[in-house]
């Protein structure tokens, strides 16, 4: 039987080293997995003593990362040549094996390459501009929204197919890409995708939000937050896909996909994008300087 519980914290590995993780049940997709799957045995208890273990295997690693002076080399060395007594244990070894094989798969996994079109390049410098220089920002709730914006692309990429066949095979492909696009942005909004000037905008509509009853249309943040957001999510896609369990077919899929969703807002821009931020009061300004 499975040994842990849906979302429960465990400690995991991660090449040779342990890292906070939250257990959740898996949903078999057509192609993707947005999250990593991480074998049973890769996991542990989050107890005091793995914790210990965590910090351990992290000063060792520090350790190892340290120039070692000649006495220590050469002490070193002739400990490798000394026969050890009874071995080295066998949870040791296999545990050596299995960090060593999960890293040296980790660099052999394909990466996800995208080219963000000069003309959205423009847009992303103009909105770090208006935001970071102007100390404007994107007027909350937008609209259209992330939501709003993803269902629209699917509706003309359905809208362009005759076939009944093809168009139930595209329809499956691009619900799955969108789906997890929006999964991720909801995840990554507090963390990745925003500039420090807004982040007190960020805490008022999310606590709003959560005071929503749960069917509200505003209560994710996809359908908060609008096409200005969701193009930094696309910049930082690669990187945060970069340990994930995709295969190379299904990446080609996804790269596909997301150049064709850049051009559909190129074609779209003037209804997606702002025409203008609005101006932050001076009491906003305040609570930014005040670190709030």
């Amino acid at each position: 039987a499975f040994a842990y519980s849906e979302k429960e914290t465990v400690l995991c590995f991660h090449g040779p080293l342990l890292y906070e993780a939250k257990v959740g049940i898996v949903r078999r997709s057509i192609r993707f997995s947005w999250d990593e799957w991480v074998p049973e045995s890769r996991m542990h208890k989050n107890t005091p003593e793995n914790r210990q273990k965590q910090k351990s295997l992290k000063e060792s690693i520090m350790k190892k990362k340290q120039p070692p002076s000649s006495t220590q080399s050469a002490g070193a060395g002739a400990q490798r040549n000394k026969p050890k007594s009874g071995g080295q244990p066998e949870n040791s070894r296999k545990r050596g094996r299995e960090t060593e094989e999960f890293t040296q798969e980790s660099f052999k996994r394909p990466e996800i390459r995208l080219i963000i079109p000069d003309e959205l390049k423009v847009l992303l410098v103009d909105d770090w501009e208006f935001v970071t220089k102007n100390n404007q920002l994107v007027p909350l709730p937008r609209t259209p929204s992330v939501k709003q914006l993803l269902l629209s692309y699917r509706e003309h990429v359905e809208s362009k197919i005759t076939n009944d066949t093809q168009k139930a095979k595209k329809k499956a492909l691009v619900e799955e890409v969108t789906n997890g696009l929006e999964v991720y942005f909801n995840r990554a909004i507090a963390s990745n995708l925003l500039y420090r000037f807004e982040r007190p905008q960020f805490v008022q509509i999310k606590k709003e939000a959560d005071e929503r009853p749960d069917n509200h249309e505003h209560k994710q943040l996809s359908a908060l937050y609008g096409t200005e957001h969701f193009l930094r999510l696309i910049v930082n896609l690669p990187s945060m896909l970069a340990f994930t369990s995709i295969d190379g077919e299904s990446i080609e899929i996804l790269q596909t996909t997301v150049q064709d969703i850049l051009q559909y807002i190129i074609d779209n821009k003037s209804t997606l994008f702002l025409s203008e931020y609005e101006n932050s009061s001076p009491q906003y300004q305040n609570r930014v300087n005040a670190g709030s």
